[in-house]
Formats: structure tokens, C-alpha cells, sequence
């Protein structure tokens, strides 16, 4: 997709947001997406290499599905992200979709003269191909993400964090205009440059026409919603179905330290961290970095009772490594990016 211009109104402007961290499913198609074309980067090879060796001899079908047109462009796998959903939350919210929605997008993409590759018989809303179907992306997943989710959350929690803090200090101007070099913003019109490369057949290349016929779209009061991300090499957008009132999607890659995904990943019962903080405690920044918890959420990761976790998320926020808020009768709990930095650097 070439150049496009958002136009945000006042209304849009109130209602941009950032996502605390990395969504697990955008980011996993986002990685999927770019992995043909990872295997000699000197950032991202060596994950790259180990993804498709943990794949094994599955790889190559599983990564036809990763990067078939229902997989990368296809609304059940676009639903908008939401703050903190997990993989099995996300994917759940895909298999449990009503079998008119798995019709309607395979016949969509027909329309476009794409055939259903390996969506074929979601269609009919077979329970194998949709059961298998879940497979594929649980197996990717579980090669590509699982061992480095931390990471992830990490380092898009931190970079959040900045860009939440240049806005309170610069004003919502200076945020859309620090979001990216190939992103600018002059009131009322933001402009992105989506011009990247793409692996042999890229789906997007061959249907942005398709689904983005204009390259000028009004936000119309829906909002811009900010979605942090590591594997992005580039700005990602996504264009809201002209009769739903959901906000479009603007995916901003944010700066990590590759180190992080150079090798096997230390496990947690092994970290530093909890030789610094204690089992417990470290315990509850790691399973922070995959999300925010409730306390008795927490409680529960830990395998402590609920008064414990409520007293080790008190010392944490003096702390200044995590943030605490009461949402109704529950207290979300969430990594700061102090938080983030210690989990990611143990």
C-alpha cells in the first residue's frame, strides 16, 4: 500500500489510545509475515532460524496458513486488539466465531479471486478444519512467541510508556508526530508511508487495491487506536469496515534490545530476578510482563493467597515497578517500565 492520509477530527483526537503492550495475535501475523525474509537478518535471524527448526517438518503448511489471505487480512483474525487479552483469550475469540462469519470471510476473499488455500472447509464451519485451523496458530505460536512473550511485553510496555509520557509533557501534536519516521501529522491530516518489503506473493500486494481502493479515509469520529510492536519493521494500518464503529488501527514498531531473542530464553526459576527480589515477587513482575492482573488473578499465577498478593504488589508499587488501578470492585495491576526493564535485563 502506498502513502495514505487519516483525517481526525477533535472528537478522533480524544479518542486516540495506546495499548499498554503487544497484541498476541497481531503480533504473531505481523512475525509470521516477515519470517520468509528473516532467515539472514543479523537482529532477527537466529529467532528466525529456531522458529522454523522448532516447527520441524510442520513448518512449511503451518506457515502457508501463518500467511494465507484468511490468516493475514481476514476480520476474524483482525478483531481489534484489547488491552492485556492473552493468546488463549484471543484465540478462543477466533474458533468461537459463529459459523456465519467463517462463511462470509472465505466467500469475501473469493470475491477477490483468492481461493480458500487452507481455510478450505471453514466454510462450512467443520469442526476438524476449524479444530485444526486453531492447531495451526497454537504450534506457531507456541515455536515463535511463548518462549519470548516477556520480551515482547517488555520492551512494548516501555515503549508505551514514552510515548505516554511525550504526549503528557508535548501534547497530543508531538505524539503522532514522533510515532515513526515514515509517520507525519499536520492537523488535521496524518500521513503514513506503508511502502515496505514484502516475501514472493505477498497477500497484501496482491488485494490492497482491493480493500483499500483510496488512499484518504476520514476517521469520522471513530478514533485512532495505537498498537505498540516488536516485529513491525514498519508502520502496519488497518482500515475498520465502513459500517462498524471501531476505531482504525495504527501498529507502531518501538525499539528492542535483540539480545533478547539471540538465544534460548533463561527459565524463570533460574532468574536472577528472583535471587534479587525473591521467588514471589519475581514471580509476579514476570507474570505482569505477559499482561495485566487482577490481584486475585495474581494470587493465583503466584500460588499465594490474595491478602499475599496484595501485599507484594503494595511493596511493588512503591517500588515504582508496577502501577495499580481500581477498576469497579477490582484492582488492575500492570508493569511500569521501570518495572519492564528489570524483568527483561534479569
Amino acid at each position: 500500500m502506498p502513502e495514505v492520509r487519516l483525517v481526525l477530527d477533535g472528537e478522533d483526537l480524544r479518542k486516540v489510545r495506546l495499548l499498554p503492550s503487544a497484541d498476541p495475535i497481531e503480533e504473531m501475523i505481523i512475525a509470521a509475515h516477515r519470517l520468509p525474509l528473516l532467515a539472514a537478518d543479523p537482529l532477527l535471524g537466529g529467532w528466525a532460524r529456531r522458529t522454523v527448526t522448532s516447527l520441524g517438518p510442520a513448518g512449511v503448511p503451518l506457515l502457508e496458513v501463518m500467511n494465507s489471505p484468511f490468516v493475514q487480512v481476514s476480520d476474524l483474525t483482525q478483531t481489534p486488539p484489547m488491552a492485556g487479552r492473552s493468546f488463549e483469550q484471543a484465540l478462543h475469540s477466533i474458533l468461537t466465531a459463529p459459523v456465519e462469519k467463517w462463511r462470509s470471510e472465505v466467500e469475501y476473499l473469493g470475491t477477490l479471486g483468492i481461493p480458500a488455500g487452507p481455510a478450505r472447509g471453514l466454510a462450512d464451519g467443520d469442526p476438524t478444519a476449524i479444530g485444526n485451523f486453531g492447531d495451526a496458530l497454537r504450534r506457531f505460536h507456541d515455536a515463535a512467541f511463548a518462549p519470548y512473550w516477556t520480551a515482547v511485553t517488555a520492551y512494548t510496555a516501555g515503549g508505551r510508556d514514552s510515548l505516554m509520557r511525550l504526549m503528557a509533557a508535548s501534547g497530543i501534536d508531538a505524539l503522532l508526530n514522533a510515532l515513526h519516521p515514515s509517520v507525519s501529522w499536520q492537523p488535521p491530516i496524518l500521513t503514513m508511508d506503508l511502502r515496505v518489503a514484502c516475501p514472493p506473493g505477498c497477500v497484501h500486494q496482491m488485494i490492497s487495491r482491493s480493500i483499500a481502493p483510496t488512499d484518504t479515509f476520514v476517521a469520522g469520529g471513530r478514533g485512532l487506536l495505537l498498537l505498540p510492536s516488536v516485529f513491525a519493521s514498519s508502520p502496519t494500518f488497518r482500515v475498520p469496515d465502513p459500517d462498524e464503529d471501531e476505531p482504525f488501527l495504527l501498529t507502531v514498531p518501538v525499539a528492542a534490545d535483540w539480545n533478547a531473542f539471540a538465544g534460548s530464553p533463561t527459565p524463570a526459576g533460574n532468574s536472577p530476578l528472583a535471587d534479587l527480589m525473591g521467588p514471589t515477587r519475581a514471580a509476579v513482575l514476570i507474570a505482569l510482563a505477559q499482561r495485566e492482573l487482577t490481584t486475585s488473578e495474581l494470587a493465583r499465577t503466584a500460588n499465594i493467597s490474595v491478602a499475599s498478593a496484595s501485599e507484594h504488589a503494595s511493596v511493588l508499587r512503591v517500588a515504582n515497578l508496577i502501577t495499580s488501578t481500581r477498576r469497579g470492585n477490582r484492582v488492575i495491576h500492570r508493569l511500569t517500565a521501570l518495572g519492564a526493564v528489570l524483568v527483561q535485563s534479569s
